[in-house]
């Protein structure tokens, strides 16, 4: 569910015939939202090794400006149905990409996608949520209104983490690069780093900070956005945007067996530096 398509429902098979370069895993999903009657489709070939995991795709689909969010996911669909919130903003994009990757056993610490897309607008399509239909004039926020276009580019993300005993520190690293061209001509980087630090009486001690910043003439959907849980909470999505961002978490947290209890300071900032 997403304030797009509102409820979808779609379908997904799976064959991994032998072929002269290997095992493959083909992939075909199709799915329909009652909310924008848009098909959506795509169909992945992978080929995978111990050491690498390529995936050649094509797609007719709705996608997150954000697509490590999970905004197509589980949770944000149900906080839409439920409550009325989406974090998510979204495109329709139409092409094909390559992706190289680790193995799926592996902890994905890299990734090179370059792909040939062609992007349109996703306007909101529903104002139905459990909470909210008896109120009268309320809807959903509006979409991002995406630039309309053909765009070519590549994008590498480097993901390092360190520590996997969670009684020590841990800590790591995201960044990411990327680069386009056909509509219009942009590039962009980002650097987040996190630590996680022990502390007395059982608790854990989370910090991350970061920025980004861009070059060319981004589209409105290749700019940056703060705003809603995973980068200000407190805040509506997308309360800011620009091409350059900052930010910044505190947390402090107790877990138990039922789940876990946080104090915690967010900082972000959008704009033109």
């Amino acid at each position: 569910f997403n304030r797009v398509e509102g409820l979808s429902f779609g379908v997904r098979g799976q064959i991994r015939p032998h072929a002269p370069v290997g095992p493959l895993s083909l992939t075909g999903t199709a799915r329909m939202g009652l909310g924008d009657l848009q098909v959506n489709l795509r169909a992945d070939a992978t080929r995978e090794s111990l050491r690498r995991r390529i995936r050649l795709s094509g797609y007719n689909e709705l996608v997150s400006i954000d697509e490590g969010a999970r905004h197509l996911g589980l949770g944000n669909s149900l906080q839409g149905i439920i409550f009325g919130r989406d974090d998510g903003d979204y495109f329709y994009r139409s092409g094909g990409s390559l992706e190289w990757t680790p193995p799926s056993a592996a902890r994905r610490a890299y990734r090179f996608r370059t792909y040939a897309e062609y992007h349109r607008p996703a306007p909101v399509t529903t104002e139905f949520a459990v909470f909210q239909f008896w109120k009268d004039g309320w809807a959903f926020r509006p979409n991002i209104v995406a630039d309309e276009g053909w765009e070519y580019g590549a994008v590498l993300d480097v993901n390092p983490w360190w520590g996997s005993d969670p009684l020590l520190t841990q800590g790591g690293f995201d960044l990411m690069v990327q680069a386009g061209s056909g509509m219009s001509k942009y590039g962009r980087a980002s650097l987040i780093g996190r630590l996680i630090l022990p502390v007395p009486l059982g608790m854990r001690l989370a910090v991350e900070t970061g920025g980004g910043t861009s070059w060319g003439d981004p589209t409105v959907q290749r700019l940056w956005y703060v705003g809603g849980s995973r980068t200000l909470r407190g805040f509506v999505p997308r309360i800011a945007g620009g091409e350059d961002f900052t930010r910044a978490r505190l947390e402090i947290a107790k877990t138990f067996t039922w789940g876990a209890l946080s104090l915690f300071s967010d900082y972000g900032w959008a704009g033109a530096w």
